[in-house]
């Protein structure tokens, strides 16, 4: 990559380094009460917990001194949007008891659609629910792909002639895959914060937030109209 395509996402990459980072912290030695007659919450943590991995993951993958593996970065979005997701959803929603014997058993996993559903009709999930409907719908389509490595992941590994493998990097595409991980490496912060109680880790997810929004205003400044 260029100097000036580095300067474009490397904020983006330090960001994500540090929410992980605060995660990891925060996770350590962390005490939930769980309750009696809510044992999924422990899968809800679990699953907050995966989703950081994959954050962590993605943020090793495509480090500058790293070994550039741009395109498993991309593919581990689907599985960290899904984990965030699955993660709010066995910490707020309740599960019959069927359920819950099929999904211990691997018997029955749950997709996105019906679990954003059950988010939605959950106590005081609104502000999530809205979250992770959001990104869903904008970026459904693209995770698919980039998981399944469809023509775009294709695309990006030839020569302009077409004759050669050649990584094609655009760095306006991952600004928007580091936005995606840093924000579901949040919403999992959120989730295990409120699990715990833990306040600081709260005012750190807030303060994170506040930073990506920093950011996103610095970058559609920089940016010259429909580059992004």
């Amino acid at each position: 990559m260029s100097p000036e395509e580095i300067a474009i996402w490397m904020p983006y990459h330090a960001l994500l380094a540090r929410v992980t980072q605060a995660a990891n912290e925060g996770c350590d030695g962390l005490s939930i009460l769980i309750p009696e007659d809510r044992h999924t919450v422990e899968w809800g943590i679990r699953s907050f917990h995966l989703a950081v991995e994959h954050a962590m993951s993605i943020q090793l993958l495509t480090a500058v001194e790293g070994p550039g593996h741009y395109g498993t970065a991309a593919a581990l979005l689907r599985p960290l949007v899904e984990a965030t997701m699955r993660g709010h959803f066995f910490a707020w929603c309740t599960l019959t008891e069927h359920e819950q014997e099929a999904f211990q058993s691997a018997r029955m996993s749950f997709k996105p659609d019906p679990m954003r559903t059950r988010i939605r009709e959950a106590p005081d999930c609104g502000e999530i629910a809205k979250r992770l409907d959001s990104v869903w719908k904008e970026y459904e389509g693209d995770l698919h792909r980039f998981t399944h490595g469809d023509i775009h992941q294709l695309c990006r590994r030839g020569s302009p002639d077409g004759r050669e493998i050649d990584l094609q990097r655009d760095p306006h595409d991952y600004v928007s895959a580091l936005r995606l991980a840093i924000y579901m490496a949040i919403l999992s912060v959120v989730g295990i914060a409120s699990l715990a109680g833990h306040v600081g880790l709260t005012d750190t997810a807030v303060r994170h937030t506040e930073e990506l929004a920093a950011l996103d205003d610095a970058y559609l400044h920089k940016i010259p109209t429909g580059a992004a």
